[in-house]
């Protein structure tokens, strides 16, 4: 078994054990009722992920497992950058109903300056492409004024060749390393693209939903209406057939009485001869 498969099994059982983290366990926060609060709110969060696995980059010693969480955080910027940040700019330019055009305006950039400033932090979290974040850079850049570089001698400067050296060992290790990250890239590529379809999927079924919603009601009163109307229709006509069959018991009987009264004649007649 390789490094990279030891790693990977590392993964996987810390990714099944962490249902058991206390801090994974907290309640969700109270999702808002516009889709633009909600998505923002889910871009914040996957921010928070991004930051905290920011952190665990600068503790961690093991360069196969500093690379393996710079390459998620990269794949996550991406997906942030190509696909919530878009979607956050067209949820903004969105017009609110019941609002005025000034108002729209301004909520507009109101929303556009809050997608601009999440984009500038989501560019600060440092993914293995560049040694520090930009907002490193900009604390370097404004420190550095201040430095002073003393001069070095050259001769002075001796360097152990032996050092830099690359190994079998070392290079095939590399180069399993990267196929399989390269693997992994596109099996993660392949999701999120499966993923945003269903999202997109769900929203536009969201929305269809609530477009009928009012029609799904004017039905639900109408078969109401027919059926209070049926029902009394029902009970008229119970009615209706009551009075008409104790009519009809009342001649039935009285022409049975008539004809059992003229058997009874007849039969004292044959008698009384």
């Amino acid at each position: 078994m390789s490094v990279a498969d030891i790693l990977l099994r590392l993964d996987a059982i810390q990714t099944k054990y962490d249902k058991f983290d206390p801090d994974q366990n907290k309640p969700e926060k109270k999702e808002h009722k516009e889709p633009f609060e909600n998505l923002f709110q889910r871009a914040e969060d996957d921010l928070e992920a991004l930051l905290e696995k920011e952190r665990e980059v600068q503790f961690e010693k093991n360069r196969a497992m500093i690379a393996t969480l710079n390459a998620e955080i990269r794949k996550a910027k991406g997906g942030l950058k190509n696909d919530t940040l878009p979607q956050l700019e067209k949820l903004a330019m969105k017009r609110k109903k019941g609002t005025d055009k000034e108002e729209a305006k301004r909520l507009a950039k109101e929303r556009l300056a809050r997608i601009d400033e999440l984009a500038d932090r989501i560019d600060e979290v440092a993914d293995g492409s560049n040694t520090m974040s930009l907002k490193q850079k900009k604390k370097s850049s404004n420190g550095s004024q201040s430095l002073r570089i003393e001069s070095i001698n050259p001769d002075d400067v001796r360097v152990d060749s032996t050092q830099y050296e690359t190994t079998e060992e070392s290079r095939a290790f590399r180069q399993e390393y990267e196929q399989r990250r390269d693997k992994q890239d596109i099996a993660l590529a392949e999701i999120s693209n499966g993923l945003s379809t269903l999202k997109t999927i769900g929203e536009e079924m969201g929305e269809e939903l609530d477009r009928q919603q009012p029609l799904v009601d004017s039905i639900e009163d109408k078969v109401d209406n027919v059926q209070a109307d049926l029902n009394n229709a029902n009970t008229k006509l119970r009615d209706a057939v009551h009075k008409m069959r104790s009519s009809r018991n009342f001649c039935i009987d009285v022409t049975l009485i008539v004809i059992l009264l003229g058997i009874g004649a007849y039969i004292y007649n044959v008698v009384a001869k």
